[in-house]
């Protein structure tokens, strides 16, 4: 037990490792959308060193990561209700919209 709490500690101190132990874990999830989406962005932080809407504008900016979070967004309970928190909690720096019943990219974030 002791040794797997040093391993974690350790690559807290340095952010490639945790962000590849990050990227190994998001493979190991590959059928769980929500825990692949949160695992990139973890990821994509420590690697950067950026805020949270930073690390979710830089996942967005791979066309195949924003085909799949668009998918997923609009046909997964959990995502749907993480978007519709995502909005709720960024307001007008939101990096998306809905019209009640179906999200897509804000038009700043198209750009």
């Amino acid at each position: 037990m002791t040794g797997q709490n040093d391993r974690i500690l350790f690559e807290l101190d340095d952010p490639e490792k945790l962000a590849d132990r990050y990227s190994e874990l998001r493979s190991r999830y590959a059928d769980r959308p929500q825990s692949r989406w949160l695992l990139r962005i973890k990821e994509l932080r420590a690697r950067h060193g950026v805020s949270i809407l930073e690390a979710e504008r830089i996942a967005l900016e791979e066309p195949a990561i924003r085909r799949w979070a668009l998918k997923m967004m609009n046909s997964n309970q959990t995502c749907r209700k993480a978007a519709q928190s995502h909005i709720r909690h960024n307001g007008e720096k939101s990096l998306i919209e809905t019209d009640g019943f179906v999200f897509s990219y804000r038009q700043e974030c198209d750009s």
